[in-house]
């Protein structure tokens, strides 16, 4: 249920980030990936495991940084 909201999040924030002068979109973007890294981090420490979910908060946290460089 999570990976279909993402999923629905991130494609409703791609369509937003067609016109430059939106920045709603890569907010959206920031939002959702700072929360599936922060989902999947949780997981990831509960099960003491480092794969999937440890990996997909690696991956989530640094979209983030990408979309933070973005905005700045």
């Amino acid at each position: 249920l999570v990976s279909t909201g993402v999923a629905v999040l991130l494609l409703i924030s791609a369509s937003l980030m067609g016109n430059p002068t939106y920045r709603v979109g890569t907010l959206l973007s920031l939002a959702t990936c700072l929360s599936l890294a922060g989902i999947m981090g949780y997981r990831a420490k509960n099960s003491g495991k480092l794969f999937p979910a440890g990996a997909v908060a690696l991956i989530s946290s640094l979209m983030s940084v990408g979309y933070i460089v973005t905005l700045l």
